[in-house]
């Protein structure tokens, strides 16, 4: 978050969400909503991410989600260089899965998402990368 930007998900109680240049402008926040900040405006909604507690239970569950989307989280949460090599044919990287991390190391998280996608990792330094089989 910068001045102009801020994003806050309520868990438990109220929370009132106010623009530091319009204190006029405002918004009360409950359990199992976010308010977002961008350019001065603020917007509420309910929190669709079921992950963004990740930092606090070390738990990831993905419902019919696609393959991209997993990695790019992986990469997000593990603060790791995570690719999709060329050999990936497209039907493999754009396909649909379910599938949950509970407490795992990248490298375990990685070798569960790779044995339900039919693929396989390689670390090269400090980058992941997926390929085909």
């Amino acid at each position: 978050c910068d001045e102009t930007t801020a994003s806050v998900k309520v868990t438990s109680g109220k929370v009132q969400m106010t623009s530091a240049k319009n204190k006029q402008t405002y918004v009360i926040l409950t359990k199992g909503e976010q308010g977002d900040l961008k350019a001065d405006k603020l917007t509420e909604a309910p929190i669709t991410d079921s992950n963004f507690l990740f930092w606090k239970n070390k738990e990831l569950v993905y419902d019919n989600q696609p393959f991209g989307k997993i990695i790019e989280d992986l990469s997000v949460v593990y603060n790791a260089s995570i690719s999709i090599d060329l050999s990936m044919v497209p039907q493999v990287a754009e396909q649909q899965i379910t599938i949950s991390f509970n407490n795992q190391s990248l490298e375990e998280a990685l070798d569960e998402l790779c044995l339900v996608a039919h693929c396989q990792w390689q670390q090269k330094g400090n980058q992941y990368v997926i390929m085909a089989k």
